[in-house]
């Protein structure tokens, strides 16, 4: 029972590391292009302008 204890626990781990990691590589490049998306529209803006 113990070593099913400590097993389930260190799985428990895993999977909260993993989950973690899953949502940074989502996360990531929907911020990275943020910036970029607003950037694009700036430039729009600049070249209607015109």
């Amino acid at each position: 029972m113990l070593i099913l204890n400590i097993k389930s626990k260190k799985i428990r781990r895993l999977a909260v590391v993993i989950s973690i990691i899953l949502v940074i590589i989502l996360i990531t490049p929907t911020l990275m292009l943020l910036p970029l998306e607003l950037v694009l529209n700036a430039a729009i803006k600049k070249i209607q302008r015109r």
